[in-house]
């Protein structure tokens, strides 16, 4: 029994890990135990959670990234807008707003930079609410080692808090809470302060330091302006309830585009184009003209999802269309739970199990144990899906082994794709599992169908 409850623990991951020490309970842990636990929960926390910064080149392949959640309080990227009909406001690097909601000012500016021998400092967005401000930037390091700055990346991130400090009016201002992504050379941070009404104001001049680096940056902020359309914004097109706007601007000598959603569609948004370099189709997000058709290049560095796209297009290029095929979405529902029988070692069954959610339908349809170079293999689960919506094509879910506590445990499996399809999941098998897994499936992704059409300004002219 002792070594099935420190199987268990083995596998909780950070979210489980702080509901069960949240409680009171009614037996000790040793020192190892705790150690154990902590050292399995980290070790998980870029397999079982969702992707949250993302890194290009290679250190995303060599890095194993670390993500530091402090306090995670921005507004989440498609509940900016609650409603639509009314007057919009508009906040560049951030999202689109209602003008009845709490958010304050905005900072008078948009990428705000400032740099030296080390670094570059780049201030994303700055929104203030009552008593409260909060700050989005990211930092490119110049001089850098991977080696060397992979080993050191955790402690840095530890103790970075301290060093993002906030100065307005001759006072200083510590975070409250901050979230930070990083991986190679591109750090993301958002840092909240605590700011008393009377120091948030527009008069004010405020200056943000980053003491780590020797980098700082001083900005105002302005009332968010007021827009009767989202067209005021930038072009806009609606498909399935859910309204993008496109935003244009040239950077280092390349068309950008940032995408704005408005979603009342009730789905999350997890991309604007393919997934598993293929797409739905093989169709993939891209920039249409009067010559030719590009495709786009991603910043090196993101956070949550990304909604920036540069294009190289020539400066005598007109009509400029930009084509969206689908969007890339996800259902947040409840975990739907099976258990599946594990059969003998290289035998195949066939089960036909479905797990029904809202708009469509997941068949497992077999189950096979198959040899993966572990002690005791894996089962190997085959599935399909029955879509009751045309425009919704479900291409995914996620997996979550349920323990015996009945609590859900971490992912740890590996997908296997047919044309950027997933077609079955191998998913590892451990000594107490016995003759069943217990698993959970949550989250369906769908590829959300409509072709959204953006003609965008031809601001390359003159340039």
């Amino acid at each position: 029994m002792d070594k099935k409850i420190s199987h268990t623990l083995d596998l909780l991951d950070i979210e489980e890990t702080d509901r069960l020490l949240e409680k009171d309970i009614k037996f000790k842990l040793d020192s190892n135990s705790i150690e154990r636990i902590k050292k399995s929960t980290y070790s998980k926390a870029g397999i079982s959670r969702q992707k949250t910064f993302v890194t290009r080149g290679l250190s995303a392949i060599v890095a194993a990234m670390i993500i530091i959640v402090v306090s995670i309080f921005s507004i989440g990227f498609d509940n900016v807008v609650s409603a639509m009909g009314r007057l919009f406001g508009f906040i560049p690097g951030y999202g689109i707003m209602e003008d009845n909601q709490s958010i304050q000012y905005i900072i008078d500016g948009h990428n705000i930079s400032s740099e030296n021998s080390q670094a570059i400092l780049t201030i994303n967005s700055v929104i203030a609410t009552k008593n409260n401000l909060t700050l989005n930037c990211y930092i490119k390091l110049k001089d850098f080692q991977e080696e060397k700055n992979l080993s050191n990346i955790e402690n840095d991130i530890k103790t970075d808090k301290n060093n993002l400090v906030m100065a307005v009016n001759g006072k200083e201002y510590r975070p409250s809470g901050c979230s930070i992504g990083s991986g190679g050379k591109i750090k993301y941070i958002s840092a909240a302060y605590q700011i008393e009404q009377d120091n948030l104001s527009t008069r004010n001049i405020y200056t943000f330091n980053y003491k780590k680096y020797n980098l700082s940056a001083e900005f105002r902020l302005k009332v968010p302006e007021g827009y009767d359309s989202l067209e005021e914004i930038g072009p806009t097109d609606t498909k399935n309830n859910i309204s993008i706007t496109a935003v244009s601007s040239l950077q280092d000598n390349k068309l950008l585009v940032e995408l704005y959603p408005v979603n009342k569609s009730g789905l999350t948004i997890t991309s604007f184009t393919k997934e598993y370099d293929f797409g739905y189709e093989k169709k993939d997000l891209t920039l249409e003209t009067d010559q030719t058709s590009h495709s786009y290049t991603l910043p090196e560095g993101f956070m949550g999802v990304n909604n920036r796209f540069y294009f190289n297009v020539l400066p005598q290029e007109k009509n400029l269309t930009l084509k969206i095929p689908y969007l890339v979405v996800k259902s947040q529902e409840k975990m739907k739970k099976i258990t599946l029988k594990i059969p003998e070692e290289g035998e195949r069954v066939t089960i036909n199990k479905k797990v029904n959610f809202k708009n469509s339908t997941m068949v497992i349809s077999d189950v096979q144990r198959i040899k993966n170079g572990t002690l005791n293999g894996a089962l190997r689960i085959y599935f399909k899906f029955e879509n009751e919506n045309k425009n919704m094509v479900m291409f995914n879910a996620q997996f979550r082994r349920v323990n015996i506590l009945g609590m859900e445990q971490g992912g740890g499996y590996s997908t296997n794709l047919k044309d950027g399809i997933p077609q079955s999941i191998d998913y590892g098998l451990d000594e107490p599992d016995g003759d069943v897994l217990r698993l959970g499936v949550k989250d369906p992704e769908y590829f959300l169908l409509g072709e959204y059409n953006l003609k965008l300004s031809n601001i390359l002219i003159g340039r």
